[in-house]
């Protein structure tokens, strides 16, 4: 599948693709799953949403993994930019993401599952 339903990759790059290659499948679509899901749970926080940084916290993932899955659902459009902006933990400014206007909860995550 073309990005971002399987992850994405720098052309030129073979540590890049290889990184991709090995999120393929089931292991970026639960990544996926699981921002859809942090992000769903922050739509009742005060303020609502979540930083990139916020979400690598909660799940414990690594940026480039994390950061690479927000992607990918921004592209699909089930969260987006909010136009809000909250300090990361080492202080620069990030984007904070809410839920998309496509979707209005997130599908279940197998517990067993890895997440990121």
């Amino acid at each position: 599948m073309p990005y971002p339903e399987d992850p994405g990759f720098e052309k030129d790059s073979d540590t890049s693709k290889d990184a991709a290659d090995s999120m393929a499948g089931k292991p970026a679509e639960i990544g996926r799953i699981m921002v859809v899901r942090l992000v769903t749970a922050a739509e009742s926080n005060d303020p609502p949403g979540l930083t990139c940084d916020e979400m690598e916290v909660l799940s414990g993932g690594k940026h480039q993994t994390v950061s690479a899955r927000v992607r990918e659902c921004v592209l699909a459009r089930q969260i987006h930019d909010s136009g809000k902006r909250r300090k990361t933990r080492s202080g620069s400014w990030a984007n904070v993401y809410r839920l998309g206007p496509d979707i209005t909860a997130a599908a279940p995550v197998d517990a067993e599952a890895t997440l990121f």
